[in-house]
């Protein structure tokens, strides 16, 4: 009879003690570390560019590859509108490139949906815009 209620009354403790866990956390914290955190993201919105990752829907050269590249990003824009899309240019390519990824597994998560308009996208690192 006991070996029913042993285990009956240990499980008892352990709800009553995770119910009891669930209640609020209030963290006491010192003004000083608040100060410190403060300062902390005062320095990083100072931050501009970090290393990240970009997708790079296409590149153009020759002539008029500045038209093209302009009317293709409005393109992009156009298909893609919550993200920031670029152009950047570096000799003799005009580059179209899309996002501001601070992991390739979230350039990678995005570069699937691209696939489907744009086949030959692909992931580069890059500098991209800091947001806190």
């Amino acid at each position: 009879m006991y070996r029913f209620f042993i285990p009956l009354f240990m499980l008892f403790m352990c709800v009553s003690q995770s119910h009891a866990q669930q209640s609020g956390v209030t963290i006491d914290m010192e003004p000083e570390i608040e100060n410190v955190l403060e300062l902390h993201k005062a320095a990083w919105i100072k931050v501009k560019r970090i290393d990240g990752y970009r997708i790079q829907i296409v590149a153009f050269a020759g002539s008029n590859a500045s038209e093209k590249a302009t009317k293709m990003k409005e393109e992009v824009e156009k298909i893609f509108k919550e993200m920031p899309c670029y152009i950047s240019y570096y000799e003799p390519n005009f580059r179209i490139r899309l996002g501001d990824f601070r992991s390739r597994m979230d350039a990678q998560r995005m570069l699937n949906t691209v696939k489907l308009q744009y086949p030959g996208a692909f992931i580069v690192a890059d500098k991209v815009f800091f947001k806190i």
